[in-house]
């Protein structure tokens, strides 16, 4: 015979911690609780990253001449080789004019703003 008080005790609403909110109901409010905070925190990190730019530093360059290493053909790319410090750098490279410029022409750097840097031509080889 069960004890005449455990009818007035409903043991999973007193453990949802609330009297009036059933332990299923209890347990879907703390599951959409943490979907609602990670949904929060993953805004939060994306604007930061929006915010402080997360684009690589711009590089410079300490010397503004370079020597071909790779053909530039005539509207097309090749690749310069500069010193920069005590490294040596190679870097891919267009001409101003749409020019071809042979290997061991020695070039000026004009724009390094982008990716492939552009260059006109001091001395061509050959």
């Amino acid at each position: 015979m069960p004890h005449p008080d455990s009818q007035a005790m409903n043991i999973p609403k007193i453990a949802a911690g609330s009297p009036g909110i059933p332990a299923s109901s209890y347990n879907h409010l703390v599951t959409w609780g943490f979907v609602l905070l990670a949904v929060i925190l993953v805004a939060l990190v994306v604007m930061a990253a929006m915010l402080l730019g997360t684009r690589p530093p711009r590089r410079q360059l300490t010397t503004r001449q370079a020597t071909v290493v790779r053909a530039i053909p005539a509207g097309g790319f090749g690749q310069i080789r500069l010193e920069q410090g005590e490294a040596t750098v190679l870097l891919a490279a267009r001409t101003a004019g749409g020019e071809e410029l042979p290997v061991g022409s020695v070039v000026e750097i004009v724009d390094d703003s982008r990716s492939v840097l552009v260059v006109q031509s001091l001395s061509k080889a050959g």
